[in-house]
């Protein structure tokens, strides 16, 4: 997931922007989601989500995994 990481961080114009405090990647293939929280002003901290039954927290916001995926088909 390191490759995952620096392509993130050095291909993407977003992290510099100081009032970006996250950057969510959802995948439309598979049940994978990143998350990327800012944990100060060059500090970015990732977090995987796989498992359909945990919750994802955005902002002061909680969204059910299975419930971005009701809907995709495989």
């Amino acid at each position: 997931m390191s490759v995952l990481c620096c392509q993130f961080l050095n291909n993407n114009v977003y992290i510099y922007f100081n009032v970006m405090r996250q950057y969510v990647l959802i995948d439309s293939e598979s049940k994978d989601i990143s998350v990327y929280t800012r944990a100060d002003e060059n500090e970015w901290m990732l977090k995987l989500y796989k498992n359909t039954s945990e919750k994802i927290k955005i902002g002061d916001c909680e969204i059910a995994i299975e419930d971005i995926y009701k809907k995709v088909k495989f």
